[in-house]
């Protein structure tokens, strides 16, 4: 019987492995809430961008262009070039990074003006040193007056939560909060809750309508804004593909996407059109891609055909 998400939290409340799946740190994630005080939703995680390659930022946000990055002691002791490197990448495509750099009491500070040296304690219970120096940082890049309260013991229930909203925002019962409706428990032998949509393991699912069973692979659809349909509820996308072709031939209107599954679906579809169909498409159908902002550097050389 599948459980809420509520009931999920309840029964989820160990931040130490919530916080190893989301491949983070205890430092990182108490430096995210704080900083989530202040910038709110902004804040983002693991951000990439293409510049960087395989790598991301651990913390990101978008205002200030500003990156935080936890290197802890163990895992860092080796990186100082990448470390370097990534730093440089950052600077030249106008981004801020601060490494926030954990070391033993034995080891020297670093003189880096990017660069917080931090002592640690056991458990990180002086983790308000890092991000006050942090904010000291960040005031005199930004000009800003950022102050943080920190205090671990009061805001524990918080930090837990927030990590937990963290770890369901990676799950596809987030991305696609339909797979509910699919999902076989039993058959799984796991929570809609605690499967990630980076996942590359097969899961089972059901269609509620027909009760055909499918294999879903997460990792390989997750680029699309919905779960993947059953082949009963093909007809019915396509039909509303070719509704709304029609209806821009006859007046020029433009489909308004929204976030109901129907919409998200057709979303999903046009842009399967423009990957693997497009050598069919007509001139119009071409035009209102690119009218609705869909991207692909073939659509111009399409248009030319026609």
């Amino acid at each position: 019987m599948s459980i809420t998400y509520e009931e999920w939290c309840k029964t989820n409340t160990n931040i130490i492995p919530l916080v190893r799946s989301l491949h983070s740190s205890l430092p990182e994630q108490y430096i995210g809430f704080y900083l989530h005080e202040v910038f709110g939703d902004e804040v983002e995680y693991q951000k990439q961008f293409d510049w960087l390659g395989r790598r991301s930022l651990d913390i990101y946000i978008p205002s200030l262009q500003l990156a935080v990055e936890y290197d802890g002691e163990y895992y860092h002791r080796n990186t100082s070039s990448s470390d370097s490197q990534k730093t440089s990448l950052c600077h030249a495509h106008g981004i801020y990074l601060i490494h926030i750099q954990e070391m033993k009491a034995t080891q020297d500070k670093s003189r880096k003006r990017n660069v917080v040296s931090y002592y640690y304690e056991k458990n990180y219970k002086n983790i308000d040193v890092a991000i006050q120096s942090l904010c000291v940082l960040i005031n005199k890049k930004y000009g800003t007056t950022i102050q943080i309260d920190v205090d671990l013991n009061r805001d524990d229930k918080e930090i837990i939560s927030y990590v937990q909203v963290q770890y369901h925002k990676r799950t596809i019962a987030y991305i696609w909060p339909e797979s509910e409706d699919y999902w076989l428990e039993e058959e799984n032998q796991q929570s809609i809750y605690d499967v990630f949509y980076t996942d590359n393991i097969p899961f089972s699912l059901q269609c509620p309508y027909c009760q055909s069973r499918f294999t879903l692979f997460t990792r390989y659809f997750h680029h699309r804004k919905s779960l993947v349909p059953c082949e009963c509820e093909y007809d019915e996308i396509e039909r509303a593909l070719k509704a709304t072709i029609r209806k821009y031939k006859e007046t020029g209107e433009l489909i308004i996407f929204d976030d109901s599954l129907s919409s998200r679906r057709l979303y999903d579809r046009m842009v399967q059109s423009i990957r693997y169909y497009l050598d069919a498409a007509s001139k119009e159908e071409i035009e209102m891609y690119k009218k609705l902002g869909f991207e692909s550097p073939r659509l111009d050389y399409y248009l030319t055909r026609f």
